[in-house]
């Protein structure tokens, strides 16, 4: 058994984070995968163990030996905000499929939003998007910004896939909503249906079974914060 994504410190995500999406990869392998937002390359060194090619999307080079010598893995350095949207409308252009993309970069509300609907606009993406930190109001609020249902091919949404935490710990973070990974399937070729037959009753593609935790906790934090600056 690979322990390493319990084992790796340098890779900002939960354990439950890291275990939902190997699960996702190792269920449907991608062929054609997209990071935006690869940090240390945590995350792009599992995806890179399932996807038969890789494109990662950063400010920032990783410090990962492991992806910086994979010939699978191509890193785009720079803006995803300038370099996505071109690259995207190539693979369209080539008539090849992106069936898998996490989205962890720009987090605030407008780069977010940004990111998520430059994918959901683009012919080249049917498939599994997973978003970071949709816990994170900011993030949440860039999603609500873009409105998936308006896309005619999204036939699911979950903001809370993966419930994010409430920071208890003291420190720059601390009574902050971080973490969380929300799911978005995309399916332009009717191929997904077994991901998403039953899991909707409602007329919409947004997860609707369970209430919303996110609006549950937003509530507290609020009031831990205004506490922390009253005291």
């Amino acid at each position: 058994m690979d322990w390493n994504i319990f084992e790796d410190n340098s890779w900002l995500m939960s354990f439950g984070e890291r275990a939902a999406l190997e699960g996702i990869l190792s269920l449907i392998r991608p062929s054609l995968a997209v990071e935006v937002g690869s940090w240390m390359g945590g995350g792009l060194e599992r995806t890179a163990l399932y996807a038969d090619e890789v494109h990662s999307f950063d400010l920032v080079v990783p410090d990962r030996p492991s992806v910086l010598n994979d010939p699978k893995v191509t890193l785009h350095t720079g803006d995803s905000h300038v370099l996505l949207a071109p690259w995207l409308a190539e693979q369209a252009r080539d008539e090849r499929v992106v069936d898998y993309i996490l989205i962890d970069g720009d987090h605030s509300a407008e780069g977010a939003a940004k990111d998520i609907g430059e994918v959901l606009s683009s012919t080249a993406f049917s498939g599994v998007m997973l978003i970071h930190d949709t816990f994170n109001p900011e993030v949440r609020a860039g999603v609500e910004l873009v409105r998936p249902e308006q896309f005619p091919y999204v036939r699911y949404v979950d903001l809370d896939f993966v419930t994010g935490i409430l920071i208890r710990r003291p420190g720059e973070a601390q009574n902050e909503m971080w973490g969380g990974l929300g799911l978005i399937v995309v399916d332009r070729f009717d191929q997904l249906g077994q991901i998403t037959s039953g899991a909707l009753e409602g007329a919409g593609p947004w997860q609707d079974k369970s209430y919303d935790v996110f609006g549950f906790v937003k509530p507290v934090r609020d009031l831990l914060q205004r506490s922390a600056a009253a005291a």
